[in-house]
């Protein structure tokens, strides 16, 4: 795999950790009155699930048949985290967002609700073999939004958001997620995770020149950081300076 394969699928490599704390969302908490956010168009579940596969059918149909026998709404929100977490696992991101954004309405905390929005980024993340991808980026939008109603400020969901924009540009706004990573950027020039990102970016689109400034930037920020000497390593190698890749091999483990 080179290194543009790496980052266009290594974007969602960061999400499929979010598999780790599904089964840790909050207790329901109150979010502070900030404004209604609006629902987008709903989608009709039924519709996506002839395209699953029989083992996936099966498995939904056996959790379903618990959550309708289930008479306390914990029991029901326990088999929704299970369905999530497996359908993330196995990539039906959409699916894996239906479920997630149930267990947020119930537990309604900015948790549940960033999670949500991060599983349904994984479908826009894999935008070019999705259907109607605009329904996934606008769920994944209108959940961020949900969990940042409980704390505007908060950097992780402001670059999800970002990352939504950058992964299926608005027609109207196609620069939207690029330049609200770079504004981040301004905002918060240490943190390397917006870092990653306008690395990433930058390696998608061929700059790698801007990519390597990028690294180097990181690289200032968490000098033993071995992850920024192998991408490092790898861009040199794009653009053929022999000298600075054998630099950084050396520390690349």
């Amino acid at each position: 795999m080179n290194v543009k394969q790496k980052w266009i699928v290594g974007g969602a490599v960061g999400i499929f950790c979010l598999l780790i704390v599904l089964a840790q969302f909050k207790l329901p908490q109150k979010a502070p009155n900030v404004g209604k956010v609006e629902q987008p168009q709903k989608f009709n579940i039924e519709e996506i699930i002839p395209s699953l596969d029989k083992k996936d059918k099966d498995y939904l149909d056996s959790l379903n048949v618990l959550v309708n026998k289930s008479t306390k709404s914990g029991q029901k929100v326990g088999y929704w985290k299970d369905l999530s977490g497996y359908f993330y696992k196995n990539k039906k991101y959409l699916v894996a967002g239906y479920f997630a954004e149930k267990v947020a309405e119930v537990e309604n905390s900015k948790n549940a609700w960033f999670i949500a929005g991060s599983s349904y980024l994984g479908e826009v993340e894999n935008a070019e073999t999705a259907g109607d991808i605009s329904k996934q980026r606008d769920k994944a939008i209108f959940c961020l939004d949900k969990a940042a109603s409980f704390d505007s400020e908060d950097i992780n969901i402001k670059i999800q958001k970002a990352i939504v924009y950058t992964q299926l540009p608005l027609a109207e706004e196609p620069m939207k997620g690029i330049l609200a990573l770079r504004e981040l950027n301004k905002t918060y020039p240490k943190n390397t995770e917006v870092l990653k990102q306008l690395v990433r970016l930058a390696i998608k689109t061929n700059q790698i020149d801007k990519a390597i400034g990028r690294l180097k930037e990181w690289q200032q920020i968490e000098p033993d950081n071995h992850e920024v000497d192998c991408l490092l390593v790898d861009c040199y190698k794009l653009i053929g300076d022999m000298e600075s890749q054998k630099k950084h091999l050396k520390n690349c483990k």
